[in-house]
């Protein structure tokens, strides 16, 4: 059983003038829930979303033949399609998730070999993808602003993780996806829960819902339903932040169920990950707020301090497509 609460909502309006405040807001809604709303945002407009649920759509829609000419082969390529029903490319098993299909979009900085549906648009995607990543970019400065990390001597920035999350390195650091929960009428299963509880591998996420709610946030033992907020971005914070802060920002373990909706209706959202740069130590913040003990961590090793490679590679370990 779910229950809901009044769920954060963070208003970035008159964002220079009120920078400590909205820094503050951000930092309590990510200690306490892991979770929040941000609205007011200057990051991609409700036309640009609008513009890439299209996309989504143009992709999953077409027959599966089709898709799985772009299907990932292992986990460790990060872009390409992920299917929900058993299918092969070539002689190699395309990664399967039972409970939905999804398409991984790394930056567009070189010709990279992208679904039709996507680079027939690369000009709208590019923009909506950096419009996403700039977005982060801005959480990110927030949390060091507000968590008081001393900020860059040389510029005054408060870009202590923007530093660590840099676009054009070689190594992704964002990854966009997009996903598609089929309908139960499509697939003949129904099942109450369609994404089983996890916490994201990453240190930031961000999420748009469209029209299908299901979205579910554990807050102290209970599964929180989780409102759409028209035009506002859904941010969560990821494992690798939580264990880079000591547990001082909370991985939020989520999930999704389903809903009425979902029995003849295919539920879509879009979602932005961020990770760490590769090479990047997980340790060493200097901040007053953060705890003087790093908690045990069940998904990673607690008998050394991890880069960001280590750390995404403990957590693949345990991945749910290597248990399928």
């Amino acid at each position: 059983m779910a229950t809901s609460v009044n769920f954060p909502v963070i208003d970035f309006s008159d964002f220079e003038t009120r920078y400590a405040t909205i820094a503050d807001q951000v930092l309590e809604a990510s200690k306490n829930i892991g979770f929040f709303y941000i609205t007011n945002h200057n990051g991609p407009s409700a036309a640009q979303f609008k513009r890439a649920f299209e996309m989504s759509e143009a992709f999953f829609t077409q027959p599966m033949e089709q898709k799985i000419q772009y299907g990932k082969t292992s986990l460790n390529i990060l872009e390409g399609y992920i299917t929900y029903t058993p299918a092969k490319l070539g002689d190699k098993d395309v990664v399967c998730d039972s409970d939905k299909e999804t398409y991984d979009i790394l930056p567009l900085i070189k010709p990279q070999n992208i679904a039709g549906a996507f680079i027939d648009n690369k000009e709208e995607l590019d923009t909506f993808y950096k419009g996403m990543y700039d977005t982060s970019m801005k959480i990110f400065e927030l949390l060091a602003f507000a968590m008081k990390i001393p900020a860059n001597p040389g510029t005054g920035a408060n870009d202590y993780f923007t530093s660590r999350h840099r676009y054009d390195k070689p190594y992704a650091t964002s990854i966009l996806r997009f996903l598609r929960y089929p309908s139960e009428d499509s697939t003949g299963r129904s099942e109450s829960v369609v994404a089983s509880e996890h916490t994201d591998y990453g240190t930031i996420t961000l999420l748009s819902q469209r029209d299908i709610a299901g979205l579910q946030v554990d807050i102290d033992g209970t599964w929180t339903e989780i409102p759409i907020v028209h035009d506002a971005i859904l941010v969560n914070m990821g494992g690798a932040i939580e264990y880079w802060t000591r547990g001082l920002l909370r991985g939020a373990l989520h999930r999704v169920v389903a809903t009425p909706e979902l029995k003849s209706k295919d539920r879509y959202s879009i979602a932005f990950f961020t990770t760490p740069e590769s090479g990047v130590k997980l340790a060493g913040i200097d901040s007053p707020i953060l705890p003087a003990k790093m908690p045990e961590f069940t998904e990673v090793p607690n008998d050394r301090e991890l880069t960001s490679d280590e750390y995404m590679a403990e957590r693949f370990k345990s991945s749910s497509y290597l248990k399928k």
